[in-house]
């Protein structure tokens, strides 16, 4: 796998890549995750390929999940879905892996497919138009934009999007076009929100996670605009404050940032990590996670929302 150094220090965070070279005792530069990165790519290239593969479609990123009901029978089981696919690009080459590279337009389009195993990762691209200089000529170009959508197979259905909130629309429109047979064929799908979730929920998943409320959001007075709360140095847990509890009292939260500590007990490594709940919709990370962190916290929400005891594995835990 060739890997860009630029996405590479995008999505992956300093504190894991020093913690590979520790614990491979890889001899290089610790000044900056360039330098990181090139020390391990050059002592060992396998273990930056495994380390990448870990934040490729992760890092610092929104996620949403909705349980789609109503998804075509037919498409329900990965192997069939594939298939689907497979006729509906009119691919004629190896289906997993290789990128289409489609005309890029303003309507979202597949790039890249992958087999996840428990999933199917979908890479969509779209463009839009901008206008600059190359040089002193004054030119248009389509930039372009690529979004993650992963299926995830079982009972029911879930539908993870990595992109922000207000862009779900277009690519829930662009899946149910590549779900269907033909024109008059396009499929009727519900989708629930899994990370919309209430006050009562939101408190819950923090208490399960034994996370720390940083900054928050609620109506401002009069239902008037909003107040924005953020904790002073030093302050872990604004819930714990009795200050601020007694300024937010009767108020709605708009908005809830938290962090949690994250220990994985194979691999030995340790972090913060932060993430933000939109109460009108939306979730995102704050800090760069991997997929294992991203699953970790993500499985707590539909714990919650489901009211079913998630399996929280022997590999990581959150204290």
């Amino acid at each position: 796998m060739r890997i860009n150094k630029i996405e590479f220090t995008k999505k992956v965070p300093s504190d894991r890549v020093k913690h590979v070279i520790d614990q491979e005792k890889i001899e290089c530069s610790k000044t900056s995750i360039e330098t990181m990165f090139d020390g391990i790519q050059e002592k060992k290239p396998h273990t930056l390929e495994e380390l990448y593969k870990e934040y490729r479609y992760a890092g610092k990123t929104a996620v949403n999940i909705f349980e789609c009901t109503d998804f075509p029978e037919g498409l329900k089981v990965k192997e069939g879905f594939l298939v689907h696919l497979k006729r509906k690009l009119n691919i004629t080459s190896a289906l997993i892996g290789n990128e289409l590279k489609p005309e890029i337009t303003t309507v979202p389009q597949i790039n890249l497919i992958e087999d996840l195993g428990e999933a199917v990762l979908l890479q969509w691209v779209s463009g839009e138009k901008k206008i600059g200089y190359d040089g002193y000529e004054v030119v248009e170009r389509i930039v372009p934009s690529f979004e993650y959508m992963m299926i995830r197979f079982g009972d029911p259905i879930f539908i993870e999007l990595r992109s922000g909130f207000s862009t779900h629309k277009k690519y829930k429109e662009a899946l149910k076009s590549l779900l269907s047979t033909s024109a008059d064929n396009i499929p009727n799908i519900d989708w629930l929100p899994v990370t919309k979730v209430t006050e009562a929920e939101a408190e819950k998943i923090s208490e399960i996670l034994e996370a720390g409320l940083l900054e928050s959001e609620v109506i401002g007075e009069g239902c008037i605009g909003k107040l924005a709360v953020s904790a002073a140095p030093g302050i872990d847990d604004l819930k714990k404050q009795e200050q601020y509890k007694s300024m937010v009292a009767g108020r709605e939260y708009l908005a809830q940032v938290f962090h949690v500590d994250y220990r994985e007990v194979d691999t030995g490594y340790s972090t913060k990590v932060k993430f933000r709940i939109n109460h009108k919709g939306g979730f995102e990370f704050k800090s760069k996670v991997s997929e294992r962190i991203i699953r970790r916290i993500l499985d707590v929400f539909v714990e919650v929302r489901y009211r079913k005891e998630s399996d929280q594995g022997n590999n990581e835990a959150v204290s």
